[in-house]
């Protein structure tokens, strides 16, 4: 299997290149991740405020309007 994903990789050029972009964002978004709980946790100094960002990076947005 993991040939197979590796053959795709090197082969085809439109998936590789979605795929690393898609690398980067993943990164993006880690980074910036970091940097809100680390800001947070210094300007509040609770661990709390972390949870509470957490739990609001996972509930679902609004259902749009009727």
């Amino acid at each position: 299997m993991l040939s197979a994903c590796w053959r795709l990789l090197r082969h085809n050029r439109n998936f590789r290149q979605i795929w690393l972009a898609q690398v980067v964002s993943e990164a993006g978004d880690w980074f910036y991740s970091l940097a809100i709980y680390t800001l947070l946790l210094e300007i509040t100094g609770q661990a709390t405020s972390i949870a509470i960002a957490l739990i609001f990076q996972v509930l679902p947005p609004d259902p749009p309007p009727d």
